[in-house]
């Protein structure tokens, strides 16, 4: 299960006396985009750039549209642009957890991915935690009282 990290964006343009105004934001390639909803005077756009430099041009029908929960991944940036007036754009931007990827039980053995030949794969048991010697699997006792188990991987 991977985690997210989760920010809410808005965009917003105002008329600058030119006309045509833009307000950009950057992404990475990992995160998910959603957009959540488009406010705005005359032509109110927005692109979705790919790392590939595609852009997809998004234009609402109407000049307040909410609810369009268009999503997309593999983005590089957003960008808002507006005509004569004032206009917003609020995203929601996903972005993987880097530590969900790298979790590893700590009763666990990993066979390392730089290993370059055979790992033999070892039971042992101690009674003090600081003596170990080679075990078998099985059923132990209760001769085996105060009895601890590691498991190890060792190169051959």
């Amino acid at each position: 299960m991977t985690n997210f990290q989760t920010k809410v964006v808005t965009l917003s343009t105002t008329y600058n006396g030119n006309g045509w105004a833009s307000n950009v934001f950057n992404l990475t390639t990992n995160q998910i985009v959603t957009l959540n909803n488009v406010i705005g005077s005359v032509y109110p756009y927005v692109y979705f750039t790919s790392a590939s430099g595609l852009s997809v041009p998004y234009n609402p029908q109407t000049y307040s549209s909410t609810g369009l929960q268009i999503t997309y991944t593999g983005l590089t940036k957003v960008a808002l642009t507006a005509y004569n007036g004032t206009s917003m754009a609020t995203f929601t931007i996903l972005t993987p957890s880097t530590n969900s990827v790298t979790y590893t039980p700590a009763n666990s053995v990993v066979i390392p991915t730089s290993a370059t030949g055979n790992v033999q794969i070892i039971l042992q048991s101690s009674s003090d935690l600081v003596n170990w010697v080679s075990s078998l699997p099985g059923t132990y006792g209760s001769n085996y009282t105060n009895r601890f188990f590691r498991v190890i991987a060792v190169a051959q």
